[in-house]
């Protein structure tokens, strides 16, 4: 497995290799160029800082993908946080919008037999209030 690292110099990061040998990408002239160098301590500053920032930016695209509610949403300085219920045999699905701190404020409730119905009628709401584009 990759193991990613950032680095103290001005190269855009580094892998490293077996032997004690960093793989390290750098920008000269506005060109991509990779070179091996011999691993130092002081090169490499801390483990994976940029792998993180890569998941996290892969992370929030497919969940604009494929996740289509927004997790959060704020009124009048409340927190409601997107909640789904369903419910076994045949009962009554539920997707809302829970208040982070009172449990028991919920707003953009939506309900129906099936969950795929009721995340419909939710994403119908949010958008006809400018939530969704």
């Amino acid at each position: 497995m990759k193991k990613y690292v950032a680095t103290k110099d001005d190269s855009i990061g580094g892998v490293l290799l077996e032997n004690g040998k960093v793989l390290i990408a750098k920008k000269v002239n506005g060109r991509k160029v990779v070179e091996i160098i011999e691993q130092a301590d002081d090169i490499i500053e801390k483990v994976l800082p940029i792998a993180k920032k890569i998941i996290a930016a892969i992370q929030d695209f497919l969940n604009s993908i494929f996740f289509r509610f927004p997790c959060v949403i704020v009124q009048d300085k409340k927190t409601y946080v997107f909640t789904m219920q369903p419910a076994p045999f045949k009962a009554i699905d539920r997707v809302f919008y829970m208040n982070e701190l009172d449990r028991n404020d919920i707003i953009y409730l939506c309900e129906d037999e099936r969950m795929v119905s009721a995340k419909a009628s939710l994403r119908k709401t949010l958008k006809g209030l400018g939530y969704i584009g």
